[in-house]
């Protein structure tokens, strides 16, 4: 039912011969581009590579509709595809701002400093067919290189991470805080 929905959101971009035609090509590429025995997430993102390799991703928003419609969504979870235990569906489309890595910040060292790594960096990407604005918040243990900017389509920045004066500060021990980015687009 996925694919027809994926059909259907084609077939009303482009028409019903381009889109019916569009369908069937990115369905094939993409079991091309899957593993063996592929999950449905791994079915998933070959038919949406397939989209980015021959339409340079031109309908990355109607697969993921048609996708996210039937529980496929950005942070659905599948379990390997000889098992149905631990399926997690979700219902919600990526967001064009996307951050790498999404491992979380650590800094080590004694107190007082120095710290280890002595920075940290993001790199933040448009994925979107749009202009986005972002911004960067972060507790008072951190300091970050930009607070915000904006992204044409396609294009990236870094921003890096490092401990503030604040976590030199500290007493020996282990402490958490947070780093937000938003799209504020």
């Amino acid at each position: 039912v996925t694919l027809w929905e994926a059909r259907a959101n084609l077939i009303n971009k482009y028409g019903w011969a381009v889109g019916n035609q569009l369908i069937l090509q990115l369905v094939t590429d993409g079991m091309n581009l899957s593993p063996p025995n592929p999950d449905f997430l791994q079915a998933r993102d070959a038919i949406l590579q397939a989209d980015k390799v021959l339409t340079g991703g031109t309908n990355q928003h109607e697969l993921w509709t048609a996708f996210a419609k039937r529980g496929l969504g950005f942070q659905a979870v599948a379990p390997v595809s000889s098992t149905t235990t631990g399926v997690i569906e979700d219902f919600s489309l990526p967001d064009d701002l996307r951050i790498t890595p999404s491992a979380a910040v650590g800094f080590n060292g004694p107190a007082g400093g120095p710290f280890l790594p002595l920075e940290r960096s993001y790199t933040l990407t448009n994925a979107g067919s749009a202009p986005l604005n972002w911004s960067a918040q972060a507790g008072s243990w951190f300091v970050l290189s930009s607070a915000g900017g904006g992204l044409a389509p396609g294009d990236a920045t870094t921003v890096t991470v490092s401990a503030s004066a604040a976590a030199a500060a500290l007493p020996a021990g282990i402490y958490s805080d947070s780093i937000t980015f938003s799209n504020t687009t």
